[in-house]
């Protein structure tokens, strides 16, 4: 197949960036054309967004070259509803498949009343979400949670794929026998209340210093509101790939975000955590995760998705037991594999998509 991959890139957002170039090296790899149409900072700068007023904007060279590359297949990863959602739909509707990766109104709705233009924005996306579905050829949704959201009832070609990671090229990074406290990662982005890094100086406080956490990301100010930390809680900001990759390697743990509640969602299958386990680092996840659907490895401490979890004395002393019991272990490839391996994951979405398309794969 012929597919044009249309993504809307945000400068700090590196993790998406990278799943997006995997997903097309996969594609590549099992042998298809595939061409990319990225609105970024880095892109063909007569694809950029304005500075002002972008809800009118319809990107018509964007649209322009995609015409030209004539594809089987658009694939567009969701944003908000703008002039450019219109005009792909009327000319590619019934060739574009729409990649899902968040509850909008959930999410969205954490964040009304910023400012007039964000609260317009929101509504008009809520508004135009389910009539977009249903006009699309289908939908590719990372959680089983968001395939059967009542505003994609009406569209019938719906795939649940959830994220993975490119293990090809990358070695298991985490150094076993390290001696000191007990090191846990948490890596995000400022500003999203559903990372819920305001909890960890309750589990930090909890668990003493033999416990150590390394947050990357978000700052001192998104953990507490007086930018006072625990003494055991690291806030390293953002950090570059070889500064993130020296954390991992020396981690013992990875933990996952803290407060999905928060966007009212139970499942989850964030980047980060794919990082972690291709580095070779057993995971906490406070959430369910889309690639243990059908069985949690040993490696993996499942915790409840609530606000007060670690208020709760069982849930940090399982946290405790995980972590003395994990912290020397290192996850490899073979066995990560079958749940986070992007090309199989991508191999699967391919023939969806190609069904769908009533074609061969």
């Amino acid at each position: 197949m012929k597919i044009a991959y249309i993504a809307n890139v945000g400068e700090q957002s590196h993790g998406v960036r990278r799943k997006v170039l995997e997903q097309i090296s996969a594609w590549m790899t099992l042998g298809h054309e595939v061409e990319m149409f990225c609105v970024s900072p880095a892109s063909d700068p007569r694809y950029a967004l304005w500075t002002r007023r972008n809800l009118l904007n319809h990107r018509p060279a964007l649209l322009a070259d995609v015409k030209r590359f004539n594809p089987n297949i658009v694939y567009w990863r969701e944003e908000r509803f703008t002039a450019f959602t219109l005009a792909l739909l009327r000319m590619f509707a019934k060739k574009t498949v729409l990649e899902i990766n968040s509850s909008s109104e959930h999410e969205g709705r954490l964040f009304l009343h910023k400012s007039f233009a964000r609260t317009l924005s929101y509504y008009l996306h809520i508004l135009s979400q389910p009539l977009v579905a249903r006009r699309v050829l289908g939908l590719v949704c990372v959680t089983e949670e968001l395939a059967f959201a009542p505003e994609f009832a009406r569209q019938p070609n719906r795939l649940v794929s959830p994220n993975g990671i490119a293990l090809a090229g990358k070695t298991v990074i985490k150094k076993a026998g390290q001696s000191g406290p007990t090191r846990i990662i948490f890596m995000g982005s400022p500003g999203q209340p559903w990372q819920g890094v305001d909890k960890l100086p309750a589990l930090a406080n909890a668990l003493g210093p033999d416990f150590q956490f390394h947050v990357v990301g978000p700052p001192a100010e998104d953990i507490s509101s007086q930018g006072n930390s625990p003494e055991n809680v690291v806030v390293h900001g953002y950090l570059d790939d070889s500064a993130c990759a020296r954390l991992l390697a020396d981690a013992h743990i990875g933990m996952g975000a803290i407060a999905r509640h928060r966007t009212k969602m139970e499942e989850a299958c964030p980047l980060k955590t794919r990082a972690y386990i291709a580095a070779g680092l057993p995971v906490i996840l406070p959430y369910r995760d889309t690639a243990f659907r059908e069985m949690v490895p040993e490696w993996v401490l499942p915790l409840p998705n609530r606000e007060d979890v670690f208020e709760d004395a069982a849930a940090v002393e399982a946290v405790r037991g995980f972590c003395e019991a994990k912290r020397n272990r290192i996850v490899t490839h073979e066995e990560s594999r079958p749940y986070i391996e992007v090309t199989s994951l991508e191999s699967k979405k391919l023939a969806a998509m190609a069904s769908w398309l009533q074609l061969d794969a």
